[in-house]
């Protein structure tokens, strides 16, 4: 298991980048594996950090990612944020709209939602966790 911990800026996402994709060679991730899991930590992590805390305190969120070859993957991610789970809100209809028609937000979990294979959430404590579920691509 490996796990990084980063600060609630916005400039975690690239530190958060280069970690999955120092995962690839000793984990064997696909490049599409790795790109999956990019696009679904950069939506949740961008959304803590924009959304998720009252204050302007430096807060740190942990993210474990389990990658032993042929297992699925699985992260989790941990913050200490307002409570608040992403997977109760369906934006689907959205999907049908025009993008002058479309609320602003929500087609971010849309998509998280289609590169995994499984979302759970729950609050633990005083901690939210998401985890997040991928099957191992065959190459």
């Amino acid at each position: 298991m490996e796990h990084i911990q980063v600060k609630n800026n916005i400039q975690a996402i690239r530190e958060i980048a280069s970690f999955i994709e120092g995962l690839s060679e000793p984990y064997q991730l696909s490049m599409k594996e790795v790109f999956d899991l990019n696009l679904a930590l950069e939506e949740l992590v961008s959304n803590i950090v924009f959304y998720g805390y009252t204050d302007k305190e430096d807060h740190l969120i942990d993210i474990h990612v389990d990658c032993a070859v042929g297992k699925p993957i699985v992260l989790t991610i941990e913050d200490d944020a307002t409570p608040f789970n992403p997977l109760e809100e369906d934006h689907s209809s959205e999907l049908k709209k025009s993008a002058e028609d479309r609320e602003v937000g929500g087609l971010g979990i849309l998509f998280v939602r289609n590169v995994m294979d499984e979302l759970k959430y729950e609050r633990v404590g005083d901690k939210n966790r998401i985890i997040l579920t991928k099957k191992r691509s065959s190459k």
